[in-house]
């Protein structure tokens, strides 16, 4: 994974940013060391990930998302026709007060029946919790949903 960051500005196709944070990598744990370990401020930063990694980017990061590949395509500097934003997360991500709950349990490494007596519910509810912030957070698998949960907390929108 590379970043860029240069004190001046950048302008890309008639849009200057600050930042400009290009990931490579479609590995999620890479992902997550690299924002965990680089406090980049969302603010006029334009980030260029793989297809694979959108899905994951998403509540993450507040600014546009674009597919990296537009980078490796062979059109005008002043062409902006080819960059076209893969999303942007302008909606806050909002979970209820019981898919918190269970997404910090997960947190803390309790399992199912753990967290489930703990929070007063049974293994079944917990279970349906936890898949509909599979669902909700756009992430693959429990493991994706610890990582996303992880930089979640660490950027205080939980």
């Amino acid at each position: 994974m590379k970043e860029y960051i240069n004190p001046g500005k950048f302008i890309i196709s008639g849009m200057q940013t600050d930042n400009v944070v290009i990931i490579s990598s479609s590995r999620i744990s890479e992902i997550v060391g690299f924002l965990y370990k680089n406090n980049i401020s969302d603010a006029n930063t334009l980030y260029f990930s793989s297809p694979e990694a959108l899905r994951f980017l998403w509540g993450v990061v507040d600014s546009p998302v674009y597919d990296i590949r537009h980078l490796t395509e062979r059109c005008s500097v002043n062409d902006i026709s080819h960059l076209y934003r893969a999303f942007m997360s302008v909606e806050k991500l909002t979970l209820s007060g019981r898919q918190v709950n269970v997404l910090m349990m997960l947190l803390y490494g309790s399992n199912g029946t753990e967290g489930a007596r703990y929070l007063g519910m049974s293994e079944k509810t917990f279970s349906t919790h936890k898949q509909n912030l599979i669902k909700r957070l756009r992430v693959h698998n429990e493991v994706e949903l610890l990582y996303k949960g992880m930089l979640l907390v660490r950027k205080g929108r939980l």
